[in-house]
């Protein structure tokens, strides 16, 4: 839908009402599963990535028609869900700048020892576990890196056949799980203690630290990722998807307070984290609650 007067590429197909029609009814209906799947799917020509939209069979579809007064109705309301859900969101992300923040403060509030990362604990090495060794009658957990990325518990999987697989674990406690191949976005990951899951297989391009007992893994994965971010993706070698291996970060020094700070403030920021979680889950409620008005509004 076109805000402001301009120029289109030639690609684009333009199409001026002549009827009378509120702008926010169609933008909504256009982009509804109803439309997409059912309607629109007849007038799509070629296969793959050579799709395209046939005009000649787009303009003889047939699309609903309600009084000019209905759909300002229905347009207007829409426009407030969007607003709510625009608004939820911004809130989303302030409450996670706010995250950042105050670990910020508080990290430099306290006095730090200066540490290798090769002094915070044992290395394991990179898994060979891949798509290829999954069977749905394995018995054993794993992560697959090209799966890490969405949230843990939707990425391990109650499968594994293959004996001769390197057996890299990762547990529970205590252990920092580094993408080894990776973007700058995402340097540091640490698993989720609240699962109480042991000896999980790691795909390969997965690494673990096992950290001693005057380190906490919570705080150190926040310390990564919120301080030294930067200073860890200098070491990555690439350009799409960059490569951080443990021999070369294993030199870097980073600076840590001691377990009781660790603690505390780990402790604070999971409790922002369940109030960020709590104000995703409700705007994830009301993205569905858009679609299902859309769903009942346009069958």
């Amino acid at each position: 839908m076109a805000n402001e007067q301009g120029i289109v590429s030639p690609a684009y197909t333009i199409l001026r009402y002549i009827k009378p029609i509120a702008f926010g009814f169609y933008k909504a209906y256009f982009r509804t599963n109803e439309f997409i799947n059912h309607i629109l799917s007849k007038s799509v020509e070629g296969i793959r990535d050579g799709k395209q939209i046939s005009y000649d069979a787009f303009k003889w579809l047939a699309i609903p028609y309600c009084q000019l007064e209905e759909q300002q109705k229905i347009a207007d309301f829409l426009s407030l869900v969007d607003q709510r859900i625009e608004k939820q969101r911004q809130l989303v992300e302030s409450l996670k700048k706010y995250k950042r923040g105050l670990f910020l403060k508080l990290y430099g509030s306290f006095e730090k020892k200066s540490y290798k990362i090769s002094e915070l604990g044992k290395y394991c090495a990179t898994g060979t576990l891949s798509k290829d060794d999954i069977d749905v009658s394995g018995v054993y957990q794993c992560i697959l890196y090209g799966e890490l990325f969405t949230k843990y518990g939707e990425t391990i999987r109650q499968v594994i056949s293959r004996t001769n697989v390197t057996p890299t674990y990762l547990s529970s406690t205590n252990e920092i799980l580094f993408p080894s191949s990776t973007t700058a976005d995402a340097l540091s990951l640490i698993f989720p203690s609240s699962l109480k899951i042991e000896n999980i297989f790691l795909g390969g391009d997965l690494f673990t630290i096992k950290l001693k007992n005057e380190f906490d893994s919570d705080f150190i994965s926040y310390l990564i990722n919120f301080v030294y971010k930067n200073t860890f993706a200098r070491y990555a070698q690439g350009i799409t998807i960059i490569h951080l291996h443990y021999t070369d970060i294993k030199e870097q020094i980073i600076d840590i307070p001691d377990i009781v700070v660790q603690l505390k403030i780990s402790d604070i920021m999971k409790k922002i984290e369940a109030i960020i979680e709590n104000n995703d889950n409700e705007l994830n409620s009301l993205l569905l609650m858009k679609k299902s008005f859309l769903q009942q509004m346009f069958i």
